[in-house]
């Protein structure tokens, strides 16, 4: 709340489905039988962006830049993964991250604009 002159002024009220980029960050898998972790991160972490479909739940859908990850998240900012291939058992997130959204000038900018492929 800020203080008006005449009282106390609400601030605007922002859920969860204003936004439109969140950080799905996944705890590391267990060791195996012989005491190996599968994966050498020891925390891994994707980006997903809200497309125009839906869940089972009702909610918008999250996807990766791949379409590889889907996740199903929720106002209240639950999230249920989704399968978007026949074998694929997709772990569920350890936590989940609002982000702010992009400035138009970010989201479009090339690989070698932003200093990826060797590019200046």
């Amino acid at each position: 709340m800020i203080r008006g002159r005449r009282g106390p002024i609400p601030l605007p009220h922002r859920t969860v489905t204003d936004l439109t980029r969140f950080e799905l960050t996944f705890a590391p898998l267990p060791p195996t039988a012989s005491g190996r972790r599968p994966t050498p991160a020891p925390v891994d972490g994707v980006v997903v962006h809200r497309t125009s479909a839906h869940g089972p739940g009702g909610h918008p859908v999250y996807t990766d830049e791949t379409g590889i990850i889907r996740a199903e998240i929720s106002d209240r900012g639950e999230v249920r993964m989704l399968v978007t291939s026949v074998h694929q058992r997709p772990r569920r997130p350890s936590a989940c991250r609002p982000l702010p959204a992009q400035s138009r000038r970010a989201a479009t900018r090339t690989g070698s604009q932003t200093g990826e492929n060797g590019g200046a």
